[in-house]
């Protein structure tokens, strides 16, 4: 576990045996959209909890109640945000499946839907609540995609003199990836005038 990652657990009370309760820090932040947890808020995050096994040591569990009992501070939504996001990585030696983020989004739906539509009429999931899953995925997601975007503008293929000159130049920029170089490519079609689209 890398330095960075370890002095955010650090931060939220947490340390490496308890950093899986940080998935439910988001699920809370749904919980306290609408300025207060309904017991049935809580009912759902506990059950997640339990079910996930997401709370597995003591320390854990004092972080999950500090959480329930009183809105989070802006900075440990933040710092809480980060470390689910390290610990997302790939490159990370603790035992965390980047795919948990996508199951952790589901979970906040789960948590405002808890929350229910008064009399089953109107949408179980506030407006509040859509704002901050919308603010949690923005935040819990490291951009991917930027590299490739930015390939694919460095090329030019209206000015290329082959295909082969296009392939190269996004091989370069993608480190010759063998299954993205040649998905891009399946979109490049000879123009009437001369050159690529």
């Amino acid at each position: 576990m890398d330095v960075e990652l370890r002095a955010g657990l650090h931060e939220l009370g947490l340390n490496e045996a308890s950093c899986r309760v940080v998935a439910l820090l988001p699920l809370v932040m749904v919980a306290w959209a609408d300025n207060g947890i309904q017991h049935a808020e809580r009912v759902e995050i506990e059950r997640l909890a339990a079910e996930a096994n997401l709370v597995p040591t003591k320390r854990a569990e004092q972080a999950l109640a500090r959480w329930l009992e009183a809105p989070m501070s802006r900075a440990t939504q933040r710092i809480g945000l980060e470390v689910l996001r390290q610990l997302a990585r790939p490159t990370t030696d603790v035992d965390w499946d980047p795919r948990s983020l996508d199951a952790l989004l589901g979970m906040c739906y789960l948590v405002a839907e808890a929350s229910g539509g008064m009399f089953g009429l109107r949408n179980p999931i506030s407006a509040a609540e859509r704002e901050v899953i919308a603010d949690i995925a923005a935040r819990a997601y490291t951009p991917h995609h930027g590299p490739i975007f930015d390939a694919l503008m460095a090329t030019d293929p209206a000015s290329a003199p082959s295909r082969d000159a296009i392939q190269s130049q996004l091989s370069a920029a993608l480190d010759g990836d063998p299954v993205l170089v040649p998905f891009l490519m399946k979109g490049l079609h000879r123009l009437k005038e001369g050159g690529f689209a």
